[in-house]
């Protein structure tokens, strides 16, 4: 866990023994996205990318601290860190580790983030850093969604070739026009193997407005796993919140789902993925 230097002391007596506390200034607490995001190089040697970070294209500042604090991490950590050359997030981003990997164009495409970079560099640039060999772009992302379209709250893989993504069975809501293009889009692709993805739609949770009337983003994509547990948001409506555990369980079999009350996270602006970011063990070989 990172803290700020001033809350070092009140953090420490709050935390188990068995939590790392690492001291490092930042500017919000969203690392998903400000952090590295690690990949196997050669699939053996752990390596951290740096995304160029700018503030979800400069809109919310002060994100001076954030820029660097994906290098800094992967300083205290001894990882080889690697700039990369487009500006993006690590919750834009979702691989199914097997070469597969989506983005939004909403986001990615965005003149706040890559002016003037069409689809063919910023894939060469994901493909360079991640290794990813098909680039799988959706449209746009949820409404209201403050990071212009980020894939961590519509869609993302469950196991290679399942893909779960957020319903909306409405039609007269403002996100069942972009979830149905999304479906379109998936519905397109084919694995390596030629097979169709199977998509799997998670329950849209019912509508939530902050003080100033702006939908809130929720959504049951935006879940974490971590050892052995599986970490997803409740949102205070029992029937969805149940339904979407169990479709959560029903793909992640042997995983232990802890359901957390996230609205106090999605009013300051993300959900659970948002403020977490996974660090592989890196694999020793002989």
């Amino acid at each position: 866990m990172l803290c700020e230097p001033a809350a070092q002391t009140r953090i420490n007596r709050q935390l188990s023994s068995q939590i790392d506390c690492r001291v490092m200034v930042y500017d919000d607490a969203w690392l998903r996205d400000s952090g590295p995001s690690f990949v196997f190089k050669d699939n053996r040697e752990l390596q951290a990318i740096g995304w160029n970070f700018n503030g979800w294209g400069d809109k919310f500042s002060p994100w001076g601290h954030d820029r660097t604090l994906a290098e800094r991490i992967a300083e205290s950590l001894n990882v080889p860190f690697i700039s990369a050359d487009i500006i993006a997030e690590g919750g834009a981003l979702h691989s199914d580790g097997q070469g597969y990997l989506l983005t939004t164009e909403q986001c990615l495409l965005n003149v706040n983030r890559n002016p003037g970079a069409d689809k063919a560099f910023i894939e060469s640039e994901l493909g360079r850093l991640t290794g990813a060999e098909q680039i799988v772009w959706l449209g746009e992302g949820l409404q209201d969604d403050h990071t212009d379209g980020h894939i961590d709250e519509l869609a993302c893989f469950a196991s290679p070739g399942v893909i779960l993504l957020s319903g909306c069975e409405n039609s007269g809501d403002a996100n069942y026009p972009l979830i149905n293009d999304a479906r379109q889009r998936l519905c397109a692709v084919s694995d390596s193997q030629g097979k169709k993805f199977d998509i799997i739609e998670l329950p849209q949770p019912e509508q939530q407005h902050n003080s100033d009337d702006q939908r809130l983003t929720l959504s049951y994509v935006n879940f974490y796993l971590c050892n052995g547990a599986l970490i997803m948001p409740s949102f205070e409506q029992p029937q969805n919140d149940a339904n979407a555990r169990a479709i959560l369980a029903e793909q992640f079999p042997g995983r232990v789902i802890y359901q957390q009350p996230a609205l106090p996270i999605v009013a300051g602006g993300g959900g659970i993925h948002c403020i977490t970011q996974q660090q592989p063990q890196e694999v020793v070989t002989t």
